[in-house]
């Protein structure tokens, strides 16, 4: 978008232009229209993210009509299911945009406090699982009205006084990270499967997730990623005969379960492909897939390529 179409929108234009090409914007009007959608009492209003997962072991679902993705439990001992994003809430906060992370987001708020030596342990590391710490920082910090320079003036980084109580007060209500597996390109009929998890999982100290960390290694991850705790799978496609914008469709735990299903099979080659694109694009060279923050607290290193530059996963 160039300036001038930007000058000429208005905020909530502009917004929607964002949402249509996979920007996740979450305001706090969605907030309120998810709370109102939610808690209200009202006959057939949709389930919850946190009852849909609680029925499953119970076989209580009342199945309303909603799009398919996937609850994938770190404990395997407990099945693999498809669940619905409730149709309703797609009609209220979309219909543009991927509208699982506001959904799922409340499955995260289990009230699991923060480990204090991990996250220590990642503050000297200033790297989080799925997320970053100057950006829970300076939220904290803009609660508290201060600003982000030390006693003396200068301008310091908002993780050096980050504390593990105002991180868990920031992600007390949930927050989800989105890993790709897969990203919405011409080859793959502009269709992308995400994970999506719980953005500060590891410190909370969660359990290991293996099936999404075999998930991630069949789609072409190098070594296989950890996810911490139980995490979701879902779809989206960024352009339709039906709809120009980006937007979710079904994914059911068969897609997922399935290792010979097409766009598992593909997805190392669309992957590489990506990265072969963007490269093209930064002027970098080689196959490697650039550390993504969101499934290890630390980023895993693996050899340097040939022009010398590490990174946290390569395209196998």
């Amino acid at each position: 978008m160039s300036s001038s179409e930007n000058d000429g929108m208005t905020p909530e234009e502009r917004e929607q232009w964002l949402r249509d090409r996979g920007v996740q914007i979450e305001t706090s009007s969605d907030r309120q229209k998810l709370e109102s959608l939610l808690l209200n009492n009202e006959q057939g209003r949709p389930m919850s993210i946190v009852e849909q997962i609680s029925c499953l072991s119970l076989d209580t679902c009342i199945h309303n009509e909603g799009i398919k993705f996937v609850y994938l439990p770190h404990d395997t001992s407990k099945k693999i299911a498809t669940i619905l994003l409730p149709r309703r809430l797609v009609e209220v906060l979309g219909p543009a945009g991927d509208i699982i992370p506001t959904y799922v987001k409340s499955f995260f708020a289990d009230g699991k406090s923060i480990d204090e030596g991990l996250f220590r342990d990642q503050v000297a590391k200033q790297n989080l699982v799925g997320g970053d710490l100057d950006k829970f920082a300076a939220a904290s910090k803009a609660r508290k009205g201060e600003g982000t320079k030390d006693i003396e003036g200068n301008k310091s980084s908002p993780s050096s006084t980050l504390t593990s109580s105002a991180l868990a007060n920031a992600t007390n209500s949930g927050s989800v990270e989105t890993f790709p597996l897969v990203r919405p390109s011409s080859t793959n009929k502009f269709q992308g499967v995400y994970i999506y998890l719980d953005e500060v999982g590891l410190l909370k100290n969660l359990p290991l997730n293996p099936r999404a960390s075999q998930l991630a290694q069949r789609c072409g991850y190098h070594p296989a990623p950890n996810f911490y705790g139980d995490v979701f799978v879902g779809r989206v496609a960024s352009q339709s005969i039906s709809k120009g914008f980006l937007h979710n469709i079904d994914l059911e735990k068969e897609d997922v379960m399935d290792t010979t299903k097409e766009w598992m099979v593909r997805a190392p080659q669309e992957n590489v492909a990506w990265q072969q694109s963007l490269n093209e694009i930064t002027g970098k060279k080689g196959e490697l897939q650039p550390s993504l923050a969101g499934t290890e607290g630390v980023a895993v290193t693996v050899e340097k390529g040939s022009d010398g530059a590490s990174c946290s996963y390569s395209w196998i």
